[in-house]
């Protein structure tokens, strides 16, 4: 009687709240995944070549999974794996920095980031590398690397070479 007609309008309101909730959640994901994503492709823009056409995608498939399409002007990859090696890198990197950049401490860290690359990527780390700071901003940037090209371009190199020696 009364009782329930109440009831039945407090479930109305209370589903209405839910599924704005739910359309506001659903909304959150997708600008947080839409700012990745532009941050990825402003990343990735600068590489030499055809690696500088790739563009990627995140787009969310229910509640748990994400899919990450790259494509370029000619193909579409839903698997990432599909890539080419310098690709799977490219890509790998630049979803790294973009979520650094996301929760930006000042602080980024890349450990040996130029080690699987061929001799001819290995050449455009460098540009890459000054593409990304000037994204990021870090106050302070940690590269462990074997690129010698490196040293000529950071304030200070450690050498573990020379601080401790190993006898064998």
């Amino acid at each position: 009687t009364s009782e329930i007609s109440q009831n039945k309008t407090d479930l109305f309101v209370l589903t209405k709240i839910k599924n704005y909730s739910d359309r506001i959640k659903k909304i959150h994901i997708s600008n947080f995944f839409n700012g990745i994503t532009n941050n990825i492709n402003l990343l990735i823009e600068k590489e030499e070549g055809f690696l500088g056409e790739l563009k990627l995608k995140v787009e969310q498939k229910g509640a748990k999974n994400l899919n990450i399409i790259a494509m370029n002007e000619v193909n579409e990859a839903n698997d990432i794996s599909l890539l080419s090696g310098a690709e799977q890198y490219i890509v790998a990197r630049s979803i790294n920095m973009a979520l650094a950049n996301m929760a930006n401490f000042g602080i980024l860290y890349m450990d040996e980031s130029d080690g699987s690359l061929s001799t001819n990527n290995k050449n455009n780390f460098l540009p890459s590398l000054e593409h990304i700071t000037n994204i990021i901003e870090p106050n302070q940037l940690f590269i462990i690397s074997h690129n010698e090209d490196l040293t000529s371009k950071v304030d200070q190199v450690i050498d573990f070479n020379t601080l401790y020696k190993i006898d064998n």
